[in-house]
């Protein structure tokens, strides 16, 4: 009978391992969700500035121009801003395909999967240098050989 409640209780003790196993994968996967969610919500909120910032150059440049008056020197001043919030979203952008485990098309800054040779968005190709540094991979760029540089072509003149 002893081995009967054995048999149970290392039943048990493994149901509970396993249990244990996936509410730690659960509220990992929740976490990563959460952590997408709010990066996600800082760039549309970073977004927003930059096209508040658009639209005070907008009213601001308008505002010069009837008044006769030179823009260039006050928008300098929203560039810079502008300069720094594109930075901002870039450095976003970039912790979100850390936690989505993607790369990011050079030409369209879609995210892609790590497996992916080509952008699923506008087909252009994930470089080997882009895929090096997400893989940790060092791609040496070799020259091509000429046929007459080789051992074989030396002879055959």
């Amino acid at each position: 009978m002893d081995d009967f409640f054995d048999k149970v209780r290392k039943h048990a003790d493994k149901a509970k391992g396993e249990a244990e196993k996936l509410t730690r994968r659960m509220m990992d996967k929740t976490n990563n969700v959460i952590t997408q969610t709010k990066l996600n919500f800082a760039i549309n909120e970073t977004e927003g500035k930059i096209k508040e910032i658009y639209a005070q150059m907008g009213e601001r440049v308008y505002d010069k121009h009837t008044g006769g008056a030179d823009v260039y020197e006050e928008l300098e001043e929203y560039c810079e801003k502008l300069d720094e919030l594109f930075e901002e979203v870039r450095a976003l952008r970039e912790k979100l395909a850390e936690v989505k485990d993607t790369v990011t098309c050079p030409s369209c800054g879609e995210q892609n999967p790590k497996t992916s040779s080509y952008c699923g968005k506008c087909g252009s190709a994930l470089t080997k240098a882009e895929k090096a540094e997400e893989y940790g991979t060092v791609y040496a760029e070799a020259e091509p050989v000429k046929p007459e540089e080789t051992d074989e072509t030396e002879g055959e003149e």
